[in-house]
């Protein structure tokens, strides 16, 4: 009864949040913000709406299910059969109580949470649901180009040879055709819903090196080089590797929650990094 009552609390919490995001829907002045990609976006607490109807229904569903299972443990519990041996002893029957046992088993394991999929983790990170669909679809024939390159190589023999390197080499750029696809903003929704490092953070800084001379700080995460988002370790590599050495950069950084900027001059920074995880703006 307990777990019945949280799920219909649940629910009718969902309910007002879909109301609420309705009547916001609905003002003549939505709110929105430009992002650090210079994209304009929705409200990042935002929930997408038709995400929303998807889990209310997913839990009247449950709810509905847990119901069914209390009222077939009512009925066993009513049918159990109570009798007295010679010495006025009173004695069960264990055949019932066995099969009470056995019903309460499958109702635990019936209810339990299915595990989050990929979908409802973009919609979770404030990815619109038709996009995370685009995605899910994007990702997945990749997987199967993937295992059907697999399967022809073992059975035409030729998997490990350099034919094989080559194309498999060839369909593991998924993450640089996906932000090339979708942007910015929605590979770095992605990359956080994957559980994957979306961030570089500055360990430490060297003596005598252009972040020293910038001022730049342990606990700094890297945003932008020159023009360049960042998101791994390998994009600031790269970053600084372009151009003309020495040309004189501006760098955006989140420093205790705050946006900053320093200039600096193109080439080696001279800090020690660390990729981080962080939810998205």
């Amino acid at each position: 009864m307990k777990k019945i009552l949280a799920n219909f609390i649940v629910l009718f919490l969902l309910g007002i949040m879909v109301l609420c995001y309705s009547l916001i829907s609905q003002t003549k002045h939505p709110l929105l913000f430009k992002d650090r990609y210079g994209n304009l976006q929705g409200s990042p607490k935002t929930k997408n709406i038709e995400h929303l109807l998807e889990k209310i229904e997913m839990l009247e569903k449950q709810l509905a299910e847990e119901k069914a299972a209390h009222y077939q443990l009512d009925f066993l519990l009513n049918e159990t059969n109570v009798e007295g041996d010679s010495d006025g002893n009173v004695k069960k029957n264990t055949s019932t109580a066995k099969n009470i046992v056995k019903t309460l088993n499958i109702a635990k394991t019936s209810y339990q949470m299915p595990p989050e999929t990929l979908k409802d983790s973009l919609c979770r990170s404030g990815v619109p649901l038709c996009i995370a669909e685009e995605v899910v679809i994007f990702v997945s024939k990749n997987k199967m180009a993937i295992l059907e390159l697999r399967d022809r190589a073992n059975r035409e023999e030729w998997i490990g040879s350099e034919k094989y390197k080559k194309k498999l080499l060839a369909l593991s750029n998924l993450s640089a055709e996906l932000r090339e696809k979708y942007g910015d903003s929605i590979y770095d929704r992605y990359l956080y819903a994957k559980g994957e490092t979306n961030r570089v953070m500055i360990k430490d800084v060297y003596s005598d090196s252009q972040a020293a001379y910038a001022y730049l700080q342990p606990g700094d995460i890297f945003l932008k080089y020159a023009d360049n988002v960042i998101f791994t370790m390998n994009d600031l590599r790269n970053a600084t590797a372009d151009g003309i050495k020495g040309d004189s950069v501006v760098i955006e950084l989140q420093r205790n929650g705050e946006y900053v900027t320093a200039a600096v001059s193109r080439g080696p920074l001279g800090v020690e990094l660390e990729a981080i995880v962080q939810e998205p703006d």
